[in-house]
């Protein structure tokens, strides 16, 4: 389990910290590998939180991404449109074939 990535949504690094190369690095073998990719992707620091090049990183893996923190959206939020918008973020990241939740 690695708590956060030094260097994007403006953490910093040290304890705790691994930086996003050194992520990569670490999940390079998945591409090799059969697996189920479960991406978690902050709706508070989407940018920040989204690693990116992950379809490099786990070849033709599926990939399920889930947004986390969806209860600090204001009440009311229409969650469908938040879904909507997850897809097209999804995409002008370049990542395809990706189901949300």
């Amino acid at each position: 389990m690695i708590p956060a990535v030094g260097g994007l949504g403006g953490y910093g690094s040290g304890k705790g910290f691994i930086l996003a190369e050194e992520l990569r690095n670490q999940l390079s073998h998945l591409r090799h590998q059969k697996a189920l990719i479960v991406k978690l992707v902050d709706i508070v620091d989407f940018n920040g939180s989204f690693l990116t090049r992950v379809r490099d990183l786990v070849g033709a893996n599926p990939i399920i991404m889930v947004l986390t923190k969806c209860d600090l959206l204001p009440e009311g939020t229409d969650l469908a449109a938040v879904s909507d918008w997850l897809q097209e973020a999804t995409l002008r990241k370049k990542l395809k074939g990706v189901d949300t939740f």
